[in-house]
């Protein structure tokens, strides 16, 4: 077999390889958070009417602390998922703390509506991010 043939064989490997380490690390990212998403919206849905109580948020902030850990977890070396997963943790970090802070002003209605203010304004930010990574894991970012 000439030798180009090898090298060219070899070179696919190795491109095809990172391919599959890329999707693969994309696939264990995705399906941790995921797999959490559900557990999220039941905490936060605990009281009647659907309405946030103080213990509804703080059940959703020990949720997203348990979804933290989970995806800190996740071993990965594609340096772009590793920052991928690392700015998703520290997104549902804040917004952990967000809830907290949250619960914790409910009886003071101008606190509690400041604080509300700054949970919501994640939704942005976890929406961009979220899209991020699905582009990257789909081939469409570099």
């Amino acid at each position: 077999m000439p030798r180009w043939t090898l090298a060219i064989g070899a070179l696919a490997l190795a491109l095809g390889g990172g391919c599959d380490r890329r999707v693969s690390q994309c696939n264990r990212l995705i399906d941790a958070i995921n797999e959490e998403q559900p557990k999220l919206a039941r905490a936060v849905r605990q009281g009647p009417g659907q309405e946030a109580t103080p213990e509804a948020l703080e059940n959703f902030a020990k949720a997203l602390d348990t979804m933290i850990t989970k995806i800190k977890a996740i071993p990965l070396k594609d340096d772009k998922v590793v920052g991928y997963r690392d700015a998703y943790a520290n997104l549902a970090e804040g917004i952990a703390a967000a809830a907290r802070k949250t619960a914790a002003s409910f009886e003071d209605h101008d606190e509690a509506k400041k604080a509300a203010a700054e949970l919501n304004s994640y939704r942005e930010p976890e929406k961009t991010l979220v899209k991020q990574i699905n582009d990257y894991c789909a081939g469409r970012g570099s």
